[in-house]
């Protein structure tokens, strides 16, 4: 930055600018263990739980938090998220509509959008 101060990343729904190594650890992410967190028996399931568990652990580990104080967050927040979606005409939930049998990530379908148009609506 222009006034010596570094950068810090913070993920959040606004478009930011990502640093070269959220970049990085995003691609190897989706290269080599990309799954769903929890709920699978094979291997790139466990990669994806241990790679989730050990963000967890190093937020906590950043904000002074306990883990479970973080899992707790995670929970809040899809709960909301799974609120306001349904409160949407046309959304529907993939998946558990509670945080109970889910991870922190939500799935839904929009009617009249099939998923190989979001290309089309992201870059006219």
């Amino acid at each position: 930055m222009d006034s010596g101060a570094r950068l810090v990343h913070l993920d959040s729904g606004a478009t930011t600018q990502n640093p070269l190594q959220v970049l990085d650890a995003e691609r190897d992410f989706y290269l080599r263990h990309n799954a769903a967190v929890h709920p699978g028996a094979h291997q790139l399931a466990g990669e994806a739980t241990e790679a989730h568990e050990s963000a967890r652990r190093a937020i906590a580990d950043f904000v002074g938090a306990a883990e479970d104080e973080v899992a707790a967050h995670e929970d809040v927040l899809t709960a909301r998220a799974l609120q306001l979606l349904q409160e949407i005409p046309g959304v529907h939930i993939i998946g558990p509509h509670g945080t109970e049998d889910r991870g922190s990530a939500v799935s839904f379908a929009v009617d009249g959008i099939h998923p190989r148009d979001l290309l089309h609506l992201q870059h006219p």
